[in-house]
C-alpha cells in the first residue's frame, strides 16, 4: 500500500475509534452508570449512588454532559446531600445550557439567590418550582408576607397546585390569620394534600408557636382528637401524647385526658380479647 494512503487509513481509523468512542460508546457507559445511581438513589442507597456519580459521572466528560450533571444534582437532591460541589456544577450547567429552566430552579434552591428564581422565570414565569422557590426561601427568611404573595401568584397560574394551597395555608398560619390557613387547608385536602402526615402537623405546630396563637393551636387540637381514633401500633403513643400536649396548650386538658383514658380502655379490651 502507498505509504501516504497508509498514513490516511491510518489516521481515518483512530479518528474513526475516537469518534465511536467520544459520541457513542463512553455516553452510553456514562448513561448505563447514571441510571445505576439514579437506582441507588430511589431505593435509599444514597451513598452508592453519589459515590457512583463523582467516581464514574460528572467528571468523565462526554458530549451528554449537561444531561449526567443535572442527573447528578437531581440525585444530590433526592439524597438531600446539597454541597459547593453541586452548587458549581449547576453554574457550569447553566453556561452549558442558558435556556434549560430547571438549572436555575435549583440554583435558586441551593444558594437563596432570588436572582436565579429571576432568570427561571424570564424562561418559563408559570413554572410551579418558580413560586414554590420563591416562596420556600421567604418562609427561611421569615418574610412570611412576601411568601403569601408568592403563593397567591402561583395559584393564579396553577390553582390546583397543592404546594401551593400548603404553603398558602402555612405563610397564613405564621401570619396569624387562622381561619383563611383552615380554609386553605381544606381545599387542599380536597385536591389530595395530606395534611395529617407527620412532616405537616410538625410544620403547622411550629406556626403555632411562632405566634402563639390559641386558634392554631386548637386546629391541632381538633385533627388529633381525629387522628387518635386511626389507631396504628407505631403511631397511638405519639398520637396521645400530642393530644395531651395540646389539651394542655389550650386549656382543655380534661377532655384531652377523657379522650386518651377512653381510648386506652378499647385497646386494652380489644388487645385482651385479640390474645383470648
Amino acid at each position: 500500500m502507498n505509504p501516504i494512503k497508509h498514513i490516511i487509513f491510518s489516521l481515518f481509523f483512530i479518528g474513526l475509534v475516537v469518534f465511536l468512542w467520544y459520541g457513542a460508546l463512553k455516553p452510553l457507559y456514562i448513561n448505563r452508570d447514571t441510571n445505576i445511581a439514579d437506582r441507588y438513589a430511589r431505593t435509599g442507597q444514597c451513598e452508592l449512588a453519589l459515590e457512583l456519580m463523582r467516581s464514574k459521572v460528572i467528571y468523565n466528560q462526554s458530549n451528554i454532559d449537561s444531561y449526567s450533571k443535572l442527573k447528578y444534582i437531581s440525585i444530590v437532591e433526592r439524597c438531600n446531600a446539597r454541597s459547593q460541589e453541586s452548587i458549581d456544577l449547576l453554574k457550569e450547567v447553566g453556561k452549558i445550557r442558558p435556556y434549560y429552566t430547571r438549572t436555575f430552579i435549583f440554583l435558586g434552591n441551593y444558594t437563596g439567590d432570588q436572582s436565579y428564581f429571576d432568570q427561571a422565570s424570564e424562561l418559563s414565569f408559570k413554572r410551579e418550582e418558580i413560586f414554590v422557590g420563591r416562596a420556600n426561601m421567604n418562609m427561611i427568611l421569615k418574610d412570611y408576607q412576601s411568601s403569601l404573595k408568592n403563593t397567591k401568584d402561583c395559584l393564579l397560574t396553577n390553582p390546583m397546585s397543592k404546594q401551593c394551597w400548603w404553603l398558602k395555608a402555612l405563610s397564613n398560619y405564621y401570619l396569624n390569620n387562622i381561619d383563611e390557613a383552615n380554609k386553605d387547608i381544606e381545599f387542599g385536602m380536597s385536591i389530595g394534600l395530606n395534611t395529617h402526615s407527620k412532616y405537616y402537623l410538625l410544620a403547622i405546630e411550629k406556626a403555632c408557636e411562632a405566634n402563639s396563637s390559641q386558634s392554631c393551636y386548637q386546629r391541632l387540637f381538633e385533627t388529633y382528637k381525629e387522628l387518635i381514633k386511626r389507631y396504628t401500633e407505631d403511631t397511638y403513643q405519639e398520637r396521645k401524647e400530642k393530644l395531651l400536649f395540646l389539651g394542655q396548650k389550650i386549656n382543655q386538658s380534661k377532655e384531652a385526658k377523657e379522650i386518651v383514658n377512653s381510648y386506652d380502655i378499647l385497646l386494652k379490651e380489644w388487645k385482651e380479647n385479640e390474645n383470648k
